[in-house]
């Protein structure tokens, strides 16, 4: 059922209880009013609350929920804190909705943690993470933006994080950002789905470990690291990924990449893969690769020698690194050969 269907099913079933007097233990779903004041763990307060059980202006007031947060419009207040650690199933921006900004106070923490993110309005609204310690995370089979009319904007900087775990994954309908010193990790076997993810600031950092995948996303890192270290969703050292655009560093670990669209270096690039017993760090794409700056490979004195292709392209590879360094290969020689449709590295010696 999607977050949507679910809304008109929750106010529908909320009624009958009332009519008949009954009650059950379920998780707790409600309307964000914001009629105290603009902090999300405030309810009921005297004969008010920020949280009611029906939209505005309808509804009584009602405890802070842990089941389907609604924001709708005709609230009172349309930027919401949340304070401390808070979790709930699942977000709903409601059709008509203003564009409403979340946003998690230094220290707190988010957890969306059942059917996840959905956005029906038809402005775009914000969840941000920033401060030290401040964090916005997803995690068992949480869906980011699913059942979306808009995109969502989740962001985060000054050592926040946006955290995606389990099997958390995000639609194309979503869109990450880390600014300055924030950070966004995909762990354990999360996917970054479809989404648009995006490095923005001197220290910010995108992280893929675990069973995680960058499944069709599009990576723009403007400014920051993007460390891929993941043993895939096959545990082979394998994973899937859409575009990326690198204007920084971009670091594979023990991992290849299969990319579905376009990879492109650009001259500020610094891309670091590794050449090792056993391991080969690439990136495959379907699309054309476009390649400049710096190439830093790593080797170790045990690797065979042979031609070790590091980057491939079924439409070609155009362009020519700036600069090539090779580290940790012993006393071998090593240089690099340009093909039309591959980037190689041979070792001798």
């Amino acid at each position: 059922m999607s977050i949507a269907a679910r809304s008109v099913l929750m106010l529908g079933v909320a009624t009958a209880l009332a009519a008949f007097g009954w009650s059950e233990a379920r998780a707790l779903d409600g309307y964000w009013h914001g009629a105290v004041s603009n902090q999300w763990h405030q309810g009921v307060k005297g004969s008010s609350s920020n949280w009611f059980t029906a939209p505005p202006p309808g509804g009584s007031p009602q405890d802070v929920p842990d089941g389907m947060a609604v924001f709708p419009p005709g609230a009172e207040r349309t930027t919401v804190i949340v304070r401390g650690k808070r979790s709930i199933d699942s977000i709903l921006f409601s059709p008509g909705t203003d564009g409403y900004t979340l946003k998690v106070a230094p220290g707190g923490r988010l957890t969306v943690s059942g059917d996840g993110l959905s956005n029906q309005a038809a402005m775009i609204p914000q969840i941000r993470a920033d401060g030290v310690r401040t964090t916005l995370e997803f995690i068992n089979e949480a869906v980011a933006c699913h059942d979306s009319s808009l995109q969502v904007l989740l962001s985060t900087q000054d050592r926040g994080s946006i955290l995606f775990t389990d099997d958390a994954t995000g639609t194309d309908k979503c869109a990450l950002g880390a600014n300055e010193k924030g950070s966004i990790e995909f762990q354990k076997r999360a996917s970054a789905g479809g989404m648009d993810v995006g490095l923005g600031g001197k220290g910010s950092v995108l992280k893929f470990t675990g069973l995680s995948t960058a499944g069709a996303s599009t990576i723009v890192n403007s400014a920051g690291q993007v460390r891929i270290n993941s043993r895939g969703p096959a545990k082979d050292g394998k994973i899937t990924g859409g575009n990326i655009v690198n204007s920084d560093v971009l670091n594979l670990g023990n991992t290849s990449v299969d990319l579905s669209g376009h990879l492109v270096l650009q001259g500020t690039s610094k891309f670091n893969t590794r050449i090792a017993a056993g391991v080969i760090s690439a990136i495959s794409s379907k699309q054309q690769m476009y390649v400049d700056g710096k190439l830093q490979v790593f080797g170790t004195k045990n690797v065979a020698p042979g031609t070790y292709t590091v980057l491939s392209s079924k439409k070609g590879v155009a362009g020519r690194f700036a600069k090539v360094v090779f580290k940790k290969f012993g006393n071998k020689s090593v240089d690099i050969k340009y093909a039309p449709k591959s980037v190689k590295i041979e070792v001798s010696g």
